[in-house]
Order: C-alpha cells, then sequence, then structure tokens
C-alpha cells in the first residue's frame, strides 16, 4: 500500500458529504471507496436519538483501507 496522507484523506472523505453536484459527489466517492466499500453507522438507536438534537457533537470515525489506500470499511459511531 502506498503512504496515505491523514489529513488529505480527512478532507477528502468530509468534501464527500458535502458536494452538492450527483456527478461530482459521484465521482469523489469512486475515487475514494473500494468497488466493494462498506459504511457501518453503530448504534443505530442512539444515531436516531442524536439526530433528533439541533446539535451532534464528538464521534468516532473509523476507516479500514484496501491496498490501493480506498475505503474498504467505515465504522462511523456519532457521540460516541
Amino acid at each position: 500500500m502506498s503512504k496515505i496522507d491523514p489529513q488529505h484523506l480527512a478532507d477528502r472523505y468530509m468534501a464527500q458529504w458535502t458536494l452538492s453536484e450527483a456527478a461530482e459527489r459521484r465521482a469523489a466517492i469512486e475515487r475514494l471507496w473500494a468497488e466493494d466499500g462498506t459504511h457501518i453507522l453503530h448504534p443505530p438507536a442512539e444515531i436516531k436519538e442524536i439526530a433528533s438534537d439541533s446539535v451532534v457533537v464528538g464521534g468516532l470515525e473509523i476507516l479500514m483501507l484496501d491496498d490501493d489506500g480506498r475505503i474498504k470499511t467505515d465504522y462511523m459511531a456519532p457521540g460516541a
């Protein structure tokens, strides 16, 4: 695997969620994620509670990368 710049990866990861143009967003996802990449939101019950709040603070994000440096698994635990 090539060396990954964590800040660059984080910047690209955050940008994919905020791109307004569908084609641009799709291209960013295809560059960033492995073809069989998985996004795991945990725990679902807690997510529903957090979503009802006006402000979400904190959380935990763990990205597992494949040999090409693309996201294979994204473990997201908002509010953790």
